[in-house]
């Protein structure tokens, strides 16, 4: 009876993620848990610029998908699966947004990877993720590693520090960092100054790229303390919602902050 019932309920989990969170994180699972099987040798995952060159294509792929060994992988899959499922349906409007918005982080990052010899990426990707889920939560009140209480706008300087001091300010250091860099990218030209100066998102998800996954919606409105950004899309407005006591949006219903102040909306009105 446990069995089934075990199975019942891991498959209920598994499929009540949201779809672009649910297949990285099964696809880094896999990938990352081939080299402890010995299946495959972990140098056949890094993304080695040479032999990429040489028509290895899979590796810039591979390497944003390899977690690491061990306690390593656990940790990486746990950090990533915490904050993008939450992304994934409280920020973004449709499945295609998000897929995009990984799409166009993972392109910074390998782009710069070339220039500092990274060749490992779901830290950075996940970074990624963090910087963009803090922002939307810049008054959230959380915990890293378990205990140490702060608001989660410091999530990403906290990983930062972390790896520093358990790594240095070698590649890991250097590729999380990279992961911050292409997630504010995304903000600034998708909302940030947009949302400041009144103008639509410098980037939007191309039409082509939106038909490859339907039409699934997760989210209709952002809340930025910058201004107001919408989905071209779908324009509806609600009223603010803070029932829950912590941001659904970017900043919360407490936050003082003046800086580029504008008309916002809150996720969860009908």
């Amino acid at each position: 009876m446990d069995g089934p019932r075990g199975q019942n309920d891991f498959a209920r989990w598994y499929y009540g993620l949201p779809p672009v969170s649910r297949t990285v994180l099964f696809a880094s699972f896999l990938t990352s848990i081939a080299p402890l099987l010995q299946l495959i040798h972990p140098y056949q995952i890094f993304n080695i610029w040479p032999m990429t060159f040489k028509g290895q294509l899979w590796r810039p792929f591979t390497a944003s998908l390899y977690a690491g060994g061990g306690i390593e992988m656990l940790m990486g899959l746990f950090f990533f699966y915490n904050h993008s499922k939450d992304l994934e349906t409280e920020k973004f409007t449709r499945t295609a947004d998000y897929a995009f918005f990984l799409t166009f982080c993972w392109a910074i990052i390998v782009v710069i990877s070339y220039f500092i010899d990274g060749y490992l990426y779901f830290n950075a990707v996940s970074m990624s993720v963090a910087y963009v889920w803090s922002q939307m939560n810049r008054d959230r009140q959380m915990s890293f590693m378990g205990f140490i209480p702060m608001k989660a706008m410091w999530l990403p300087v906290s990983m930062l520090v972390m790896t520093f001091v358990m790594n240095g300010p070698g590649s890991a250091f250097q590729m999380q960092l990279v992961g911050l860099v292409a997630g504010h990218t995304y903000l600034f030209v998708t909302e940030i100054y947009p949302g400041s100066h009144g103008v639509r998102p410098l980037l939007q998800t191309p039409t082509w790229f939106a038909r490859l996954f339907g039409n699934a919606v997760h989210a209709r409105m952002r809340t930025m303390p910058y201004g107001t950004a919408f989905n071209p899309r779908n324009r509806q407005t609600g009223a603010g919602d803070a029932a829950a006591g912590h941001a659904t949006g970017f900043g919360s219903a407490t936050s003082s902050s003046t800086a580029f102040r504008g008309a916002g909306y809150r996720l969860g009105d009908s």
